[in-house]
């Protein structure tokens, strides 16, 4: 059976979460936790790992344990000597040792010797093919958060043209009844629309901005008054508030199955921002990308 899991709290940097992220592809039936804690075997104390994927085969427990090491220079000797001696009392299956400089010539002998998989992002950013991981060394990103503020203008059959706004949930329908469309469908359609974006980081510059659209209908559009009863719409208003930032990126990369994967990751005002790169030797690529948002 399992070891109880204890977790610590999540400890992660830009290389961790790389490896985390690539040990998370590993399929149907692995669980993955960062900051595990084992039960030393010999002295009952808690011991934690890196990053830990178990798995059942049969009756019996699989653990893949995975120790990083974020130094400026190539990992060594000792420090294979010293995980390995730290995982002998530890219930791991199999160790892996990510160093984001590499390992030195004696290092990568010793881990083969005992059985120890070593993954280096100095192999992943020398391969030629590899450009996406090196270009994005020391790079920064332009990342723009928009707020979407809506409103429509209606004309009364009595009384002065009147605007509505907190029209988040509205909808609008043509004179014989039919809905045509909805303040929902529009407001995500500006957002996916690739027209929209390119204008926005065309015209954006780092700070807040603002953009505005304006819809007027092709043919007379009716819409519900919040007091009740419809009302024809003169134009249909989108501001579109922007905050942009240009930060740098932290980056990471390793070669996996004969793959390079690379994380980007540039912390922005409403959390975390990564992108996952996956490069291979045929020129292909594929990306990834994800905001975590900043916990509360």
């Amino acid at each position: 059976a399992f070891q109880q899991p204890y977790l610590m709290p999540k400890r992660s940097n830009t290389f961790q979460r790389l490896a985390l992220l690539v040990h998370e592809r590993l399929g149907k039936g692995w669980k993955v936790d960062e900051s595990y804690m084992f039960t030393d075997l010999v002295t009952g104390e808690k011991r934690e790992v890196d990053i830990v994927a178990q798995t059942m085969v049969g009756t019996y427990p699989i653990y893949l344990s995975i120790e990083c090491r974020d130094h400026s220079r190539p990992a060594d000797v000792l420090w294979i000597e010293g995980v390995a001696k730290k995982h002998e009392h530890l219930p791991t299956s199999k160790l892996v040792l990510w160093s984001r400089s590499g390992f030195t010539k004696a290092a990568a002998l010793k881990a083969r010797a005992l059985k120890i998989e070593a993954v280096s992002q100095a192999e992943a950013v020398q391969a030629d093919w590899a450009r996406l991981a090196r270009e994005l060394i020391g790079g920064h990103v332009q990342h723009v958060t928009p707020r979407f503020t809506a409103f429509i203008d209606v004309n009364p059959q009595e009384g002065e043209p009147r605007r509505l706004e907190q029209v988040e949930n509205a909808a609008w329908y043509s004179g014989d009844g039919t809905q045509v469309g909805t303040m929902q469908g529009l407001l995500q359609f500006i957002a996916d629309n690739p027209q929209t974006r390119t204008v926005v980081l065309d015209h954006t510059s780092p700070g807040s901005g603002n953009f505005y659209i304006e819809l007027v209908p092709p043919e007379p559009w009716f819409t519900d008054l919040p007091e009740g009863g419809q009302v024809r719409i003169r134009r249909i208003g989108v501001s579109i508030e922007t905050l942009t930032e240009n930060v740098a990126l932290d980056t990471a990369s390793a070669l996996s199955e004969g793959k390079v994967l690379t994380l980007a990751s540039a912390k922005v005002a409403t959390g975390v921002l990564e992108l996952l790169i996956q490069e291979s030797p045929d020129g292909t690529s594929s990306f990834r990308s994800t905001l975590l948002p900043r916990k509360a």
